[in-house]
């Protein structure tokens, strides 16, 4: 049996449907929840931006991944607008939504300093240009993909797609987009937003200006942003070493043995998209309040439904 059978496909069935199921049904009580809440704060609208494309990437990259390793199916393989379509919108809608995620941690340090003129930096009009031109720089940064994502001929006589085949890309996105902006940039900046973020947040403390509503959704990023590390650090640092030991010979005992740690990583590099709601929900009372009513008002409605339902039919 080979490891593909023995540890990738049941992984990635198990593993991965989990967190699609998770991740799917999660950002829909996100989007739903933001939207009844507060809209015009720029954190929520960031927050909310965040989720919608993390489902999108939910759907074009976690679903399609788990159906081609776990059952086979896999369209790319034969269809190639649809391969580099699933590349496009997959690389395009997870960098959206990290990028509005440190967006995010942005305007929390501007609402955390103490002078005026930093802190109305934090504005909604000013927030909304800031997320138009972030889907628009990625949805432009990431046609190349599109361009590129090829097929390319397999060892067992069979194609796959591939953003890979041009060798000078194939350097660039190894190299530089995959552990460089994807990783270790993110990282950095969260990192350093963070620290300046605690160092306001302790002088406002002294002052008593923290607002509770405020508090709780720098305690909302502020969780995902360590789930974020902790996700992109194996990401980034396998991306390096595939990168560095592509053009080496390799036995077949250790390419499979990197084919199964690749669809490993790559699994649980999707965890914060799966698991923002229950992020939420933890970390945030206020988000905790939301999202009841929002079940609440969900199982009112079904009840009155059915309700009217039964009146209906027994008259």
């Amino acid at each position: 049996m080979s490891l593909h059978t023995a540890i990738t496909v049941p992984f990635v069935i198990s593993v991965g449907l989990f967190f699609f199921v998770c991740g799917f049904f999660g950002n829909i009580f996100n989007i739903f929840t933001f939207l009844k809440s507060d809209i015009n704060n720029p954190s929520i609208v960031l927050l909310f931006t965040s989720s919608c494309f993390s489902l999108i990437y939910l759907l074009d990259g976690l679903l399609t991944r788990v159906l081609a390793v776990g059952f086979g199916i896999d369209p790319t393989r034969t269809n190639l607008i649809w391969c580099k379509t699933r590349t496009y919108i997959g690389q395009t809608s997870s960098l959206i939504s990290l990028t509005c995620i440190c967006y995010a941690w942005c305007d929390q340090l501007f609402l955390s300093c103490q002078k005026q003129k930093y802190r109305r930096l934090s504005h909604f009009n000013r927030t909304k240009v800031a997320i138009l031109c972030i889907i628009l720089f990625w949805l432009v940064y990431h046609i190349p993909f599109y361009v590129l994502a090829q097929h390319v001929s397999s060892d067992n006589q069979t194609y796959i797609c591939n953003v890979y085949a041009q060798y000078e890309f194939n350097k660039y996105f190894s190299y530089f987009h995959q552990p460089i902006i994807a990783a270790i940039i993110p990282i950095v900046f969260i990192i350093v937003i963070g620290i300046l973020i605690y160092k306001n947040v302790s002088l406002l403390r002294i002052n008593h200006r923290r607002e509770r509503a405020q508090r709780n959704l720098t305690s909302m990023i502020l969780v995902q942003t360590i789930f974020i590390i902790i996700q992109t650090i194996p990401y980034g640092f396998f991306s390096m070493y595939l990168a560095v030991t592509s053009y080496g010979f390799k036995p077949a005992y250790r390419k499979d043995i990197e084919a199964v740690i690749t669809n490993i990583v790559s699994i649980l590099y999707y965890f914060s998209h799966s698991f923002s709601f229950f992020i939420y929900y933890i970390s945030s009372s206020t988000y905790r309040q939301q999202a009841k009513q929002f079940f609440i008002r969900m199982n009112t409605f079904h009840a009155n439904r059915i309700f009217v339902q039964t009146t209906s039919n027994s008259n």
